[in-house]
């Protein structure tokens, strides 16, 4: 949880491939571990070490120091990331209930802004 040795905040991870070299680069470092899923939550725990922020139709909001994350959820099963909310999101969410946790034990999430992220402070932004 938190910070990691010798990955100091700003690092950029797969510059030019952030997909594959990215997430390997992440992974190597225990960054982030997950090649698939946007969160990397700890199993024995229950808590999340990172989340990534990334293209989520916009409804996360990135602010600098503070990020509301959409969460996950609110799709139904079979649609596409991309789609829009079809429900309410609820803490029944592995991820959800995962975050939660940290709030409420005040355990640190690790947050990587992703290249599709429409954020100034985004490593890829050229808005």
């Amino acid at each position: 949880y938190g910070e990691v040795d010798n990955v100091p905040a700003g690092t950029v991870f797969g510059l030019g491939d952030y997909q594959r070299k990215g997430r390997q680069e992440m992974s190597d470092t225990g960054f982030f571990r997950p090649f698939v899923t946007p969160e990397w939550i700890d199993k024995t725990d229950g808590c999340c070490y990172s989340i990534i922020v990334n293209n989520d139709n916009g409804l996360s909001k990135d602010m600098g120091d503070t990020i509301l994350y959409a969460g996950a959820g609110g799709r139904h099963r079979g649609q596409n990331r991309t789609a829009i909310q079809s429900f309410n999101q609820d803490w029944s969410s592995v991820t959800n209930a995962a975050l939660r946790k940290n709030f409420q034990t005040g355990k640190k999430v690790r947050v990587i802004r992703g290249p599709k992220l429409q954020s100034k402070f985004s490593t890829a932004y050229t808005g």
